[in-house]
């Protein structure tokens, strides 16, 4: 009988143990105040994301070297050549702390072409939800993504990132 109070006992503690580590794991979502927005353009979105696919284009991101508020963004086509001439905006969102979100504008390094720079003004650390808009020569910048419909030519990128302090 006393093996069975302990075994579950040991069961209860294991399932919640379980259901801790599962919850703090999962990535927390955003909220927008203007949600119903976004519903109605995100159609426009899915349209952005399928242009940025059918390019080839493959977008990487890394540390910017020698600093831990940076961060560098790869561009090359198909072929593996480096792709330049673009200029773009990186949506940095928050999830934890809406006070915190940025839009960073991306710059190409004159040292590397397909190489794109952007700079957190005072990065926390922790989780980062990362929206990369490109835009080629001829389109405007607008309202990224997440804030309305992107307009045709923009290509749309999306990742989480964690940044150390």
């Amino acid at each position: 009988m006393f093996l069975w109070v302990v075994g579950v006992f040991a069961l209860v503690l294991g399932m919640n143990a379980a259901m801790l580590w599962i919850s703090l794991g999962a990535r927390p979502s955003l909220v927008a105040p203007d949600y119903y927005e976004r519903g109605v353009a995100y159609d426009g979105v899915i349209d952005a994301v399928a242009r940025s696919r059918a390019t080839g284009w493959l977008v990487t991101l890394e540390d910017a070297a020698g600093t831990d508020s940076g961060l560098a963004l790869r561009v090359n086509d198909r072929a593996g050549a480096p792709v330049h001439g673009l200029r773009g905006l990186v949506e940095a969102y928050r999830p934890s702390d809406p006070t915190l979100d940025q839009t960073l504008p991306l710059s190409e390094d004159a040292a590397a072409p397909g190489r794109y720079r952007a700079t957190f003004v005072h990065p926390a650390r922790g989780l980062w939800r990362l929206t990369v808009s490109l835009f080629p020569a001829g389109v405007a910048p607008t309202a990224p993504p997440e804030r309305g419909l992107p307009a045709p030519g923009v290509l749309v990128y999306e990742t989480l990132r964690y940044v150390a302090d």
